[in-house]
């Protein structure tokens, strides 16, 4: 009997040290991890995600390398659904998305292949600030000029944010504008402005700051001017500007605003696929928070005028489920609002 009693003591040590490496922290040494990006290079979020990426390996054990793959189209749609459907669950794969495909997600729209829900959220770095801007040349400088003009101002699209808010401006304001689609992103945009093949557009103060500061500086018909602003912000360039909810009377437009709003409050936000495992999750959790926080990134950060304000894993995961559970009548309002 007592050596019955030993052996089986065996079994419950192994069997607790086998429990306990398999749920052990990874350790990434000689390990390569891919952060794919659902936009094309050159834009905001690449510029976030490779700035991210290039301080983050040393906030994970083994310190690894981070590599950066653009996976552009259809507003981040294709690496999200690649995220979800495609990429190896092994901790080694995580993406940053756009945040409105979670409202996409709410209103149906064709060719979503996931579930925002059952993503497992690393966090953001920022909230959102949605902006419009027009060009010198469009003759307008601003809201009550694009609310007033009898010319039809158009505005380049791409992923959903800068879709969305155009057809908000012409549906909750009255604006007189036109969407000409089918950009690259938003680099893709701001080249079709120099080139005054469209007026102008919306899409994030917080990465328009940083990607079209030429724009912004240049003078005359060459000035890209701001004309509204979804937020609080301290910069000259856009304090003290309008806001949506500034012109949004009825009850109705403005709760289906304010839901639609909800998506902002996590902007760029990483995510790794379902089923990868929750030790690495966490991980990468931590190593993100870290970076965040990280004086040699916050020093990057403040050169190139990056806005962080991280959001942790959880709100994110709150936040998706708010903008998820959007009401019938309030999905049906926002699509006569912005379309399916």
């Amino acid at each position: 009997m007592p050596r019955i009693r030993t052996l089986g003591c065996l079994v419950v040590v192994a069997s607790l040290c086998w429990l306990a490496a398999a749920h052990a922290a990874p350790d990434y040494t000689g390990k390569t991890l891919r952060l794919i990006v659902g936009t094309s290079p050159g834009g905001g979020y690449d510029t976030y995600a490779r700035a991210i990426a290039r301080h983050m390996p040393k906030h994970l054990p083994g310190k690894p390398n981070l590599i950066v793959q653009n996976m552009p189209g259809a507003g981040s749609l294709i690496a999200a659904n690649y995220l979800y459907n495609v990429a190896k669950p092994d901790g080694l794969t995580f993406a940053m998305l756009i945040s409105g495909l979670v409202m996409e997600q709410t209103m149906g729209t064709e060719g979503i292949k996931f579930d925002a829900g059952k993503f497992q959220w690393i966090g953001a770095p920022s909230v959102g600030m949605p902006a419009c801007a027009f060009m010198g040349f469009s003759g307008v400088k601003t809201l009550d000029d694009v609310v007033k003009s009898k010319k039809t101002l158009t505005m380049g699209a791409a992923g959903s944010s800068t879709r969305e808010q155009p057809r908000i401006l012409k549906q909750l304001i009255g604006a007189n504008v036109k969407l000409v689609p089918g950009y690259q992103g938003t680099a893709g945009i701001r080249a079709a402005m120099t080139r005054r093949e469209v007026d102008g557009a919306c899409w994030q103060w917080v990465s328009m700051k940083i990607t079209a500061r030429d724009m912004l500086n240049a003078k005359g018909d060459d000035r890209l001017i701001p004309v509204l602003l979804q937020g609080d912000s301290s910069d000259p360039q856009v304090k003290g500007l309008p806001k949506y909810t500034d012109f949004i009377k009825g009850a109705e437009d403005l709760e289906a605003f304010n839901a639609w709003m909800a998506q902002y409050r996590f902007f760029r936000p990483f995510a790794a696929p379902p089923k990868a495992p929750a030790e690495a999750v966490e991980v990468l959790r931590k190593a993100f928070k870290a970076t965040l926080e990280d004086p040699e990134f916050l020093a990057l950060a403040k050169k190139t005028r990056m806005t962080i304000d991280h959001v942790s894993a959880g709100d994110v995961a709150a936040q998706v489920k708010q903008v998820l559970a959007a009401s019938p009548a309030v999905k049906a309002k926002l699509r006569d609002i912005i379309g399916n």
